[in-house]
């Protein structure tokens, strides 16, 4: 048996992807980037400052693959430089909670003693949804800048991934959201509000009775271009293998 395969090399800067045979999907990938960020809100247009940093991009390349092995999507990710952020002044705090594996166990022995509902989704993508307090810049993408503001950089108004604060922001801004439902953080473990697991962009809902009601209240907070994904995947941490429930505690 004779396989044809071709090896799809990750693009680790633009000048790669001017050169890699991929280059159309590439760029249409980055296009399609930044419209959502324009849409979502994640920055404005202003006026280079004159005593201020400005940070550098990055842009960060993917691709998605079937059951078959063969290309779905490619997807590209603009980053910011935060390795050159300034402390206290473009950035204060950056710790943020996770859902410890414990805590993820706990829930779902919880589940299974009473034969609880669970649903599993994903907010994609969780870290521009959060607002931004800081006063940050950054360059537009070269290649990418916006016709007639060439010259202009960009303000953040939300959050970017590759930012130091970024995985703090997005625990604050969902922390707000939670409570605004009414539901209670754990003492031993902030990531646990009654009902909810929450670990980086993915969560995990469980409830007595369906539907869950937290799910339309989710995603009528999101922008359009986004919002919760519910997911048949396990909510099993790598390293659990130990763990087996039953087919009916799957997420539905």
């Amino acid at each position: 048996m004779i396989a044809l395969t071709e090896v799809i090399r990750k693009p680790l800067n633009m000048p790669e992807v001017r050169r890699s045979k991929q280059r159309p999907y590439r760029r249409d990938a980055l296009k399609e980037e930044l419209a959502a960020l324009e849409e979502n809100d994640t920055f404005k247009l202003v006026d280079a400052p004159e005593n201020d940093l400005v940070l550098d991009n990055t842009v960060q390349f993917r691709v998605k693959v079937g059951s078959d092995g063969a290309i779905t999507r490619y997807n590209a990710r603009v980053c910011a430089r935060g390795d050159r952020q300034v402390y206290e002044i473009q950035y204060l705090e950056t710790y943020a909670p996770v859902a410890a594996p414990a805590t993820v166990r706990v829930f779902l022995v919880l589940v299974a003693k009473f034969n609880l509902h669970v649903r599993q989704g994903d907010v994609p993508p969780a870290y521009v949804k959060a607002e931004l307090r800081e006063r940050v810049f950054k360059r537009q993408v070269k290649g990418f800048e916006k016709a007639g503001h060439e010259q202009k950089i960009r303000r953040l108004r939300k959050a970017l991934y590759g930012l130091k604060q970024a995985g703090r922001a997005w625990h604050m801004d969902i922390d707000r959201f939670l409570k605004s439902l009414g539901l209670n953080t754990a003492r031993a473990s902030t990531t646990r509000a009654t009902r909810v697991g929450c670990f980086l962009c993915d969560y995990t809902l469980t409830t007595s009775s369906l539907p869950i009601p937290v799910i339309p209240r989710w995603r009528k907070s999101c922008s359009p271009s986004v919002g919760s994904t519910p997911s048949r995947t396990w909510a099993l941490p790598t390293n659990s293998s130990e763990c087996n429930y039953g087919a009916r505690h799957q997420t539905r």
